[in-house]
């Protein structure tokens, strides 16, 4: 793997542009389950990487500019942020499931706390079997199940969309991951589930918005047509028929012979829980595809906050980041924000 990842394929040398991609081979390195299960070391990878640097930087990297040093720097800081998940595993021991998290904020999930947790288990189960009506979660959750296999952009939303709009406790969600992760490791999955859950290792609440995530990081139909069709048990959702313009937001379609109003009603939650600019969008989405290969990880949607992408107003921040087994989450401080839902 790290063979073609870093010498076969130069993937190695776009990796921070694709790397919030989720179909495909080699817009992430995969390199977690190979280290999940020992088959490799971190420090092997970076040895490699660094003789990579040392053979190739002369040449020209494939978008232009100093690409490949950005690219090394960004999958060797990945597996550092993945060495320190371990660490504070070992730091905190049982304190890694605790339901309040290391910073002990149980009163967060209270019935009169900031986002109250309801645990009700049919949104749960319609998480599980991506049966949400939210396009990119119920892709993402059927090909971790199919695959046991998930990219990180997508990590991050699914877990996200599970504590802040579901009102599920975290750690069903970490649970859930341990069953069915191929790449699963301990201290990276519930490190990062604290993180996310902002009871971790910092404070912001990390909330997205996953209509505004599938336009940005994965415009392209492919990925939802992959894993959104009719198997028998959830028929109840099939983009079959829906047309490409409409895959981000079913719902909204109107015509071609596709029932946008019968997938609502059919829908977890009212996506009028999400912003998103309804009469911009088509343009939002042909402008995200013509900057795909283009690193969109600044902060968090960043190209949206400037109304590059149609906009929004509510106030952002910074995009938890991370690799590794396990749902991979952000890592550091800042302050903490009102955070409404519009990342």
């Amino acid at each position: 793997r790290v063979q073609k990842f870093v010498w076969d394929t130069d993937a190695v040398a776009t990796y921070k542009a694709t790397r919030n991609r989720s179909i495909g081979d080699v817009f992430s390195s995969k390199f977690s389950m190979w280290l999940a299960h020992g088959c490799i070391t971190g420090k092997q990878i970076v040895h490699e990487i660094a003789r990579y640097e040392r053979d190739r930087i002369g040449v020209p990297a494939p978008s232009g500019g100093d690409v490949q040093l950005q690219s090394t720097y960004w999958v060797v800081f990945e597996l550092m942020w993945r060495d320190f998940c371990t660490l504070a595993e070992v730091q905190v021991g049982r304190r890694l499931f605790d339901y309040g998290g290391i910073r002990k904020a149980q009163g967060k999930w209270a019935r009169d706390g900031a986002y109250p947790v309801l645990n009700n288990r049919a949104d749960f189960a319609a998480w599980c079997e991506g049966r949400t009506g939210f396009p990119l979660v119920d892709a993402a959750m059927r090909e971790l199940v199919a695959t046991g296999f998930m990219s990180n952009r997508c990590r991050q939303n699914v877990a996200s969309f599970l504590v802040y709009n579901l009102g599920v406790d975290w750690r069903w969600g970490g649970a859930f991951f341990e069953h069915h992760l191929l790449d699963h490791q301990v201290g990276a999955n519930y490190v990062n589930w604290q993180t996310v859950s902002g009871v971790g290792w910092q404070q912001r609440d990390n909330v997205f918005n996953v209509v505004k995530q599938s336009v940005t990081y994965e415009p392209d139909a492919m990925y939802y047509r992959t894993w959104i069709q009719p198997d028998g048990t959830r028929g109840d959702f099939d983009l079959t028929r829906c047309p490409d313009h409409f895959i981000h937001v079913p719902w909204e379609c109107k015509a071609h012979g596709f029932d946008g109003a019968a997938w609502r009603e059919k829908m977890v939650r009212p996506p009028s829980m999400f912003f998103y600019n309804r009469h911009g969008l088509q343009d939002d989405i042909r402008k995200a595809k013509a900057a795909q290969g283009v690193d969109l990880d600044i902060g968090n949607n960043s190209y949206w906050k400037t109304k590059k992408f149609g906009g929004t107003s509510a106030e952002e921040q910074p995009a938890p980041g991370g690799r590794g087994g396990g749902y991979s989450g952000g890592r550091g401080g800042g302050k903490k924000k009102k955070n409404r839902l519009q990342q």
